[in-house]
């Protein structure tokens, strides 16, 4: 990812199993095809969870391998193709 000279930003880049950050710590907190890859996903998106500040952004992109149409949710189902 790459910013304009102008803008502060702090990239880190971590493990985040064994790694940790203090509550309410990063405006941006972005996991791109990481958490389907882990059997502890789920406690690591609620860590995740934590240590966005409030009203900041948490930005999970994660991989499907079901077909769209067999998902057991509607909005799944329906959602990526009214993109």
């Amino acid at each position: 990812m790459r910013f304009p000279p102008s803008t502060r930003v702090r990239v880190l880049q971590h493990d985040a199993i064994r790694e940790d950050f203090p509550p309410e710590t990063f405006d941006l907190v972005h996991a791109g095809t990481l958490l389907c890859h882990l059997p502890q996903r789920e406690e690591l998106l609620h860590r995740a969870v934590g240590r966005v500040r409030p009203g900041s952004w948490l930005v999970i992109e994660d991989l499907s391998v079901r077909p769209v149409d067999a998902s057991a949710h509607p909005l799944f189902r329906n959602g990526l193709y009214n993109l």
